[in-house]
């Protein structure tokens, strides 16, 4: 019996960290995603220039 809840506590403490690690992956990716967002931007920004300056030659 003894042994049996100490196998629950031990497979219970792997899936949290299991958990807590997936939440942290997560984290990242939607980090990196919100970088690439932001790069995507930048040079939307610079092709709009680049077009915009093809377009009405200064």
């Amino acid at each position: 019996m003894k042994q049996n809840v100490e196998n629950e506590i031990a497979i219970r403490d792997k899936l949290i960290d299991g958990l807590e690690r997936e939440g942290r992956i997560k984290d990242e990716l939607i980090q990196s995603q919100k970088e690439m967002i932001r790069i995507l931007e930048d040079h939307n920004a610079e092709l709009a220039k680049l077009i915009e300056n093809m377009i009405l030659p200064q």
